[in-house]
């Protein structure tokens, strides 16, 4: 309600929202236009609380629905899907279309829904009607990966894919919509459930510094690149000639494929005088893929990041120190930009971390391109 007038009701569904009371009891409740105040609904994760948001948003569709046109009495298409294998079908030819890569291959997130289509193949549920897949069988798939011991991270991913494809089968008018707000509404994991992820944090720069003695010149040169732009792994191996813009100062390097490209994000990435240096001998002699670091054992000659893991471990074994993964170089990045006093939302534009990754200030304080080039200029 603002300035004393009743919200209008919008074709848009407000979400299921958590409120946190003083006692600690996290209650669920969603804000209904047409009043302009909010309807508390129970505890937010109880069955109680999905049932009754569900039957609310039913309420509220049926009652604010635009008027009937001649477009909207036309028959649509519907495709039918009887068993969760023929749904599985249909979001198998979906996730190959949404999850390429620019180079027209397969990303890591079409692979997971493949490795997730094959297990709900393997635990039966493809001949369940579509309709009788509920809560009992999603928490089935979550005990036997939690006896499988994958990680907790990967398991409420695997979750969250499940409903992402019952979202699809809504979209189509093959579900209603309370079969997928039960499905969202699954409690939560304990935190005694799934294997647990080893922490991955910063090391000394002087151990960077000792593992790059230890490498071989193309390995130091990469690592070097990684560390001082602080970029992701990936995108330090798969570097191209042809994505750096060597007119402006730092350099600007734009992948064609990074991790928020399939929602339409580019990444940008600024090198610094250090990381010139480190690429500059690579620059001369650029074979036909555009690599810097090309692999020569492979047809496409690109490199992977096995290959770059392999060459820390051999090297952390040679020196007899605890194995240091790619993904830590990153983070002693951050930790010592962190460590000179480089405001945390300039850090955040130098990872490439949207405003809402860095938290609070990166909400308030809009990291200004200047400034990012002028930290990048001096630490990289």
């Amino acid at each position: 309600m603002k300035n004393g007038k009743t919200a209008r009701a919008t074709r848009r569904v407000p979400k299921l929202c958590k409120h946190r009371s003083r006692s600690g009891q996290v209650r669920g409740y969603v804000t209904d236009p047409r009043i302009g105040r909010e309807i508390y609904l129970g505890i937010f994760d109880s069955p109680e609380c999905g049932d009754a948001y569900a039957a609310w948003r039913r309420e509220y569709l049926l009652n604010t629905l635009p008027p009937v046109s001649v477009v909207s009495l036309t028959p649509a298409r519907k495709t039918s899907a009887r068993f969760v294998a023929d749904l599985l079908a249909l979001y198998l030819v979906e996730s190959r279309r949404l999850y390429r890569c620019a180079d027209g291959t397969q990303s890591s997130e079409g692979k997971h829904f493949e490795k997730l289509i094959r297990r709900m193949d393997l635990m039966g549920f493809g001949l369940l009607p579509i309709e009788r897949f509920g809560r009992t069988e999603l928490i089935a798939i979550r005990d036997q990966m939690i006896a499988d011991k994958v990680t907790r991270h990967y398991i409420v991913g695997t979750l969250a894919r499940v409903v992402r494809i019952f979202k699809f089968a809504e979209s189509r008018d093959l579900v209603p919509i309370d079969q997928v707000v039960r499905l969202s509404t699954l409690p939560p994991m304990r935190l005694t459930e799934g294997k647990t992820e080893r922490e991955v944090s910063g090391v000394r720069p002087s151990q960077l510094l000792r593992l790059h003695r230890h490498l071989a010149p193309h390995w130091q040169a990469m690592m070097a690149f990684h560390a001082y732009t602080g970029c992701r792994a990936e995108n330090a191996i798969t570097v191209r000639l042809d994505e750096i813009d060597m007119t402006k100062t730092p350099w600007i390097y734009t992948p064609t494929q990074s991790k928020s490209t399939w929602r339409g994000k580019k990444l940008v990435i600024r090198i610094g005088p250090r990381a010139r240096a480190a690429i500059s001998p690579y620059l001369v002699d650029v074979d036909s893929t555009g690599y810097l670091f090309p692999c020569q054992r492979t047809s496409t000659k690109r490199r992977h990041h096995g290959g770059y893991y392999k060459a820390l471990v051999a090297a952390c074994a040679s020196m007899g120190v605890p194995v240091i993964v790619p993904r830590q170089i990153r983070h002693t990045t951050a930790s010592e930009l962190l460590r000179r006093g480089v405001p945390i939302h300039l850090i955040g534009a130098i990872l490439g971390h949207s405003s809402r990754a860095v938290g609070i200030t990166g909400r308030y304080a809009s990291p200004d391109e200047r400034q990012v080039c002028d930290v990048v200029e001096r630490f990289g």
